[in-house]
C-alpha cells in the first residue's frame, strides 16, 4: 500500500512540473511560434492571438508581443524580408510598393536576382526592386522591357538595335541570324555599312546583313565583295550585263569597261 501511495505521489508530481513548463504553440502545425497570448483589438470579439507567425482563415498574419499586427514591409531575424497589407495579411506574388514592383515568393519572402513569373525572366534588385532597361548580371548585358520583362531576340533601343540570345545575353561581332552574317560591335550595337574585321572590309546592307558577291555603289566610290562577303582588291571582275570593274589595292574601281 505504501508502494502505490509513493507511485501516486510521484505522479502527481510530474504532471505539476510539466505543467509549469513554458509551451510553444503551432499555427495549425505548420510554424512555430511563442506561446504568449495576446489581445489583438481589431478582430472580431476581441479574440486572443498568439504572438508571433499566425494563420487565421487560410491568411497569415504576424503579431508582436504588444499585439499589433505587422505591416508593410518588415525583416525577419534571418534577414528574410516579407510585406503585409494594411490589415496586416501576408502579401505573395507581385506586389506594387511605393512605385516599386517586388516580387514575394508563394512563402511571403522577398526576392532578389532573377525571377521567372508567368514564363518570362525578370530581374529585381538587392533592395526588391523590379528593374527595366539595360542590366548587367554576371558580367552579361540583358534587355528588360518597361513592364520588366527579359528579352531575346532582336531588340531596338534608342533607335539601335541589338540580338540577344535565346537566354537573353546580349551579343557582340559575327552573329549567324535566318541564314545571314551580321555585325555587332563592343557595345552590341547592330552596324550597317563598311566594317574591317580580322584585317578585313566588309560591307554590310541597311538590313545590317553583310552583302556578298556583289558590285556596291557608293558616294566614295564602287567597290566589290567576294564570296565570303570581303572587300576585293587588285582584281577584275565582269557582272551578269557585260561591264567590267578593275580593283585597285585600296578596293576602289579604278577602271570599268
Amino acid at each position: 500500500m505504501k508502494t502505490m501511495r509513493k507511485l501516486v505521489a510521484v505522479v502527481l508530481c510530474m504532471i505539476l512540473c510539466l505543467s509549469l513548463l513554458p509551451t510553444t504553440v503551432f499555427a495549425e502545425g505548420e510554424i512555430a511560434v511563442p506561446g504568449q497570448t495576446v489581445s489583438v483589438s481589431d478582430t472580431a470579439a476581441n479574440q486572443n492571438w498568439y504572438g508571433g507567425w499566425q494563420k487565421r482563415d487560410g491568411k497569415w498574419y504576424f503579431i508582436d508581443a504588444a499585439g499589433n499586427k505587422a505591416t508593410g514591409l518588415c525583416k525577419d531575424d534571418k534577414g528574410v524580408t516579407y510585406y503585409f497589407d494594411a490589415n496586416g495579411v501576408m502579401q505573395t506574388g507581385w506586389q506594387k510598393i511605393g512605385g516599386g514592383w517586388y516580387y514575394f515568393d508563394g512563402s511571403g519572402a522577398m526576392q532578389t536576382g532573377w525571377v521567372k513569373s508567368g514564363g518570362k525572366w525578370y530581374y529585381l534588385s538587392s533592395s526588391g526592386v523590379m528593374q527595366t532597361g539595360w542590366v548587367k548580371s554576371g558580367g552579361v548585358w540583358y534587355y528588360l522591357n518597361t513592364s520588366g520583362a527579359m528579352q531575346t531576340g532582336w531588340v531596338k533601343v534608342g533607335g539601335v538595335w541589338y540580338y540577344m540570345n535565346a537566354n537573353g545575353a546580349m551579343q557582340t561581332g559575327w552573329q549567324y541570324l535566318d541564314g545571314k552574317w551580321y555585325f555587332l560591335d563592343g557595345s552590341g550595337a547592330m552596324r550597317t555599312g563598311w566594317v574591317k574585321a580580322s584585317g578585313k572590309w566588309y560591307y554590310l546592307g541597311e538590313s545590317g546583313a553583310m552583302l556578298t558577291r556583289t558590285v556596291i555603289h557608293t558616294d566614295s566610290g564602287i567597290y566589290a565583295v567576294g564570296d565570303d562577303g570581303a572587300m576585293l582588291t587588285n582584281t577584275t571582275v565582269q557582272t551578269t550585263d557585260g561591264t567590267h570593274y578593275h580593283f585597285g589595292a585600296d578596293g576602289r574601281c579604278d577602271n570599268r569597261y
